[in-house]
């Protein structure tokens, strides 16, 4: 079964020392950004290249990930690779966006190529001329009755139910006929984001939201649905939230780290993660905002794409930067949380259960949820500690 569970241990480096988790791998939101474990999958790691518009997971327990040269699947070990060189259906290799509906089938929307369907390890293309409604595929969503909503570039917005393809455009009361982003809401409601605002979709009446109704921005990147049910909308001049009716916006006067945000997600305990262009990745949380970045890690500050996955693992698909992984499996402590001092020479567990750090300004005992440090101050003989029994 892919991505089996992480074993507990105990381990030191020299930047940082890592204690394993006293629970699951979900992630803590109590633990501040830097302290969780950071693992990234770029072309010499297997994956075919290191720009990532898109992640699914199925539920075989596989994850699937879209990028400019092809869809990976990835079993937590390696990756295997469907393209146009050995998948027939696969017409372009760049995935734009990857969905799995209720059924089970995984849907790939493509640049240029169309749509492809996964279906019981058979892939089947739907291009324009089937009636799809453009072959340049960004987004894609599922409604309540089954129908798969599909915005593309330039096309307008598709819908596929029960086997017949119908499209809106600008001429139905579409904003515009580019579409960025696609939800289907659980209260009925279809969001549109498109080139020129925000369309909300109520049975067979379109509206349409502007920076002067509503919006930070006419250019709607992403869209997400959280567990309370408001609807958090991504645009080029920042993030929204629709909530009881009203509009509220967050820009990066309210501390997000860039304006222009390309991917939302919200994990486990309802933090909600934020991918931008150029400001990494943020976290929101009782009104407070963290972010992470490339000097933490991060491959890319470019973040088009965010997935949790059923262990609670957030994935992070980048631009340039490859593929994230954001979990608990160590716990990293570091001299912002206390330890003397972020080179570490020697670990040691007494007896009582106490953690003792050999580091390069002294002597750190972990015990209790924080550290004590001892220096020359207290008695050592030197503060540069090179061993421990």
């Amino acid at each position: 079964m892919p991505f089996a569970p992480f074993r507990s241990c105990l381990h030191w480096a020299g930047a940082a020392l890592l204690l394993a988790p006293s629970a699951g791998l979900a992630l803590d939101s109590r633990r501040p950004l830097h302290s969780y474990s950071l693992d990234t999958w770029s072309v010499d790691r297997g994956l075919p290249e290191n720009s990532v518009f898109s992640i699914a997971q199925t539920p075989d327990g596989y994850l699937w990930v879209g990028t400019t040269e092809g869809l990976a699947r990835f079993d937590g070990l390696r990756f295997t690779i469907f393209d146009k060189a050995n998948t027939p259906a696969i017409h372009h290799n760049q995935i734009q966006a990857l969905f799995q509906d209720h059924a089970g089938s995984l849907w790939a929307g493509t640049y240029g190529g169309g749509l492809v369907r996964l279906k019981d390890g058979r892939f089947q293309s739907y291009t324009s001329r089937e009636g799809l409604a453009g072959d340049t595929v960004r987004a894609l969503s599922e409604s309540r009755d089954g129908a798969l909503w599909i915005g593309t570039h330039g096309g307008g917005l598709g819908c596929l139910r029960n086997g017949t393809f119908r499209t809106l455009t600008t001429r139905d009361g579409l904003a515009s006929n580019l579409i960025r982003a696609v939800h289907a809401a659980r209260d009925g409601t279809v969001w549109v984001g498109t080139n020129h605002g925000l369309n909300r979709l109520r049975g067979d009446a379109v509206e349409t939201i502007t920076p002067q109704t509503g919006i930070l921005h006419e250019i709607v990147t992403s869209l997400f649905e959280d567990h309370r049910g408001r609807i958090w909308i991504g645009t080029n001049g920042g993030l929204n939230v629709y909530d009881n009716g009203r509009f509220r916006g967050y820009t990066t006067a309210d501390g997000l780290s860039a304006d222009r945000i390309f991917s939302i997600q919200e994990d486990r305990d309802g933090d909600l993660w934020v991918g931008t262009d150029g400001g990494g990745l943020d976290r929101l949380r009782d009104g407070r905002v963290e972010a992470l970045r490339r000097k933490d890690g991060l491959g890319s500050e470019v973040v088009r794409a965010l997935y949790q996955d059923a262990e609670g693992s957030l994935w992070i698909g980048m631009h340039g930067g490859g593929l994230g992984r954001l979990r608990e499996g160590f716990v990293v402590h570091t001299a912002q949380d206390g330890l003397p001092d972020d080179q570490v020479r020697a670990v040691l567990e007494d007896r009582q259960g106490a953690v003792w750090a050999a580091t390069a300004s002294g002597l750190g005992r972990w015990q209790d949820g924080r550290w004590r440090s001892y220096t020359k101050e207290a008695g050592l003989s030197d503060n540069v500690v090179l061993s421990l029994h």
